[in-house]
């Protein structure tokens, strides 16, 4: 079994701007890693901050902006893993 780890919602994807792990999975509609992610304590409500810059990957539009998993997976049409997410709230 995994050990829950209170620092995971913290940690980013080594790329050019910072992508939280649960933003990346609910883009990818991974709701397998969304699901891991949760049951580790990562917290699905963590805001990654965009300010616009090349290379980032959010709405066009919403610069600056703090967006959640949720919004990503919005904005990228994974609606099983906006499902999951609206249902946690």
């Amino acid at each position: 079994m995994l050990a829950a780890d209170p620092d995971l919602a913290s940690r980013t994807l080594d790329r050019p701007e910072p992508v939280r792990l649960m933003h990346q999975a609910a883009m990818l509609g991974r709701l397998d890693g969304v699901l891991t992610l949760v049951e580790l304590g990562a917290d699905p409500w963590a805001v990654t901050v965009d300010d616009g810059t090349p290379n980032q990957l959010v709405p066009p539009g919403a610069y600056p902006a703090a967006l959640t998993a949720l919004d990503w997976a919005r904005y990228n049409s994974q609606d099983h893993v906006v499902r999951y997410l609206n249902g946690l709230r």
